[in-house]
Parts: C-alpha cells; sequence; structure tokens
C-alpha cells in the first residue's frame, strides 16, 4: 500500500513539474513571437525612416548644386568645361541652361534628367557614379544604380529628377524628385513597393501626411492602389489606407510651379 501511494505521488510529482515546463516553454515561445513582430516591425519602421532621410538628402544636394553652379543639375551648360576627366563609366554632358530639367518620357532619348544624377555625382554631392546616359543594351529610360540611385532602405526605389510637364491632380506641377519603382520600360512610374500606410508614414515624417497637398504628393496609375484616384484625375487623392496594394508613387517638389 505504501509503495502504490509513493508511486503515486511521484506521478502527481512528475505531472506537475511537465505542466510547469510547459508554461514556461508556452510563456518563452509567446515572449519570442512578440519579439520576432516586434522586431520586424522595428525593421520596417526603420526603412521608412531611412527613406525619408534620402528624399531630403538629395533635395539638399540638388539646391546646393543650385548655389554653387547657378543652374540645376542637368541643366547646368558648363558641365563639360568644369568636369573633363569625369569618373570611369561617367559622360558629363552640359545642358541647355534654359532654368528647366528635361525629359522625354515617350522615347529613349538622353536627356537632362539622365545628366542631373552624372552632374551632382562629378559634384561630389552625392555618393555613387552615374553615367548620365542610357543604358543602350538594355533599351530602357532609366537602369537602377546605373544612371538613377537605388534607395539604400528599399532596393526596388528609384530616385529621378525632372521638371514635370504634367499636372498631377490637375494642379501639381514642377521641379521634383520621384520616388517610385521602374516599370517594363525603365520609367519611373510603377509603385511596386509602397502601399499606402508606408506613403502616409513618409509623408507624416517629412511633410503634412497629406497625399494631395504640401511638397509630398502620392499618385498612382490605377485608382484603387494606393490613392483612391489615379494622378489625373479630376479631383485630388486621398491615400487609401484600406489597401495593401503597393502601387503607390511619390513626388517630392523642390518647386512647385
Amino acid at each position: 500500500m505504501e509503495q502504490l501511494l509513493l508511486c503515486k505521488s511521484t506521478l502527481n510529482s512528475q505531472k506537475g513539474v511537465t505542466l510547469i515546463e510547459m508554461a514556461v516553454v508556452v510563456s518563452i515561445i509567446a515572449l519570442l513571437l512578440a519579439g520576432t513582430l516586434g522586431g520586424t516591425s522595428l525593421y520596417q519602421a526603420s526603412k521608412l525612416r531611412r527613406l525619408s532621410t534620402e528624399i531630403i538628402q538629395y533635395e539638399t544636394a540638388i539646391r546646393t548644386f543650385k548655389e554653387e553652379y547657378h543652374y540645376w543639375p542637368g541643366d547646368f551648360n558648363q558641365a563639360e568645361t568644369f568636369w573633363t576627366s569625369p569618373s570611369t563609366g561617367v559622360t558629363i554632358t552640359n545642358g541647355n541652361g534654359d532654368g528647366d530639367v528635361s525629359w522625354n518620357a515617350t522615347s529613349l532619348i538622353e536627356g537632362e534628367d539622365h545628366y542631373a544624377w552624372a552632374h551632382l555625382s562629378e559634384a561630389e554631392l552625392i555618393n555613387g557614379a552615374y553615367s548620365g546616359q542610357i543604358t543602350t543594351a538594355s533599351s530602357v529610360q532609366y537602369t537602377v544604380g546605373v544612371n538613377v540611385p537605388r534607395s539604400e532602405a528599399f532596393k526596388d526605389v528609384t530616385f529621378s529628377t525632372f521638371l514635370n510637364h504634367v499636372y498631377v491632380y490637375g494642379s501639381k506641377r514642377g521641379l521634383s524628385i520621384r520616388i517610385a519603382a521602374l516599370d517594363g520600360s525603365g520609367l519611373p512610374r510603377s509603385g511596386d513597393t509602397l502601399n499606402a500606410k508606408q506613403a502616409q508614414s513618409i509623408d507624416i515624417k517629412i511633410d503634412d501626411g497629406v497625399a494631395d497637398t504640401g511638397k509630398l504628393i502620392g499618385f498612382t496609375d490605377t485608382a484603387g492602389q494606393c490613392i483612391d484616384n489615379k494622378w489625373n484625375a479630376a479631383n485630388n487623392g486621398t491615400y487609401l489606407l484600406s489597401s495593401n496594394t503597393t502601387g503607390c508613387i511619390l513626388e517630392w517638389y523642390i518647386t512647385m510651379l
């Protein structure tokens, strides 16, 4: 009888220890999950902060270039005189000095939008060396990391600069930095990177948090992706926070016409 009681007591003791151990394991798993989710959230937040910083840094470089050379990068009509021996792989071409940074979205023609990044890099205002030319072999307007910069935060995001001749929302136009992924033709009009919440987060960090006002304008090629209206809609656009579609294009205006 004593042996049975002892055995039963031992089993109860082992069962109790097992339950405690299970509780500890569950707690550890919960903590690990919380840490993982929290870490992911912090990582995403840090990427958005980095992209926000990059936008401001490129604007600063462009404005500094204007102050030093009296022309916008790309439009500088004495660039070939200043940089007679450019970096390897870089071609320096004069702009026409008309105060515009021209581009051609419909054909593969090098323009001041390409020259701009070469001018900035040779002036040592940005990191990297950008070719100032279209990459003929790829037959696309822009090539990430070759003639336009790549974001360090989002690998598919590029920065391009030009005077936008087409009004966004019928009223927004000026010299801008476009933040977008590239489409199949190498044009910065694809939003395959940022969703509405991410775009608004950046807008809040460096502007007013509203898609259609301030210096940072959010838009999209297709209504319902990031913004509730297309870029050329008669009415302005609003961040579509219910959508997770990565359809956002951002335009950071250095000048507004």
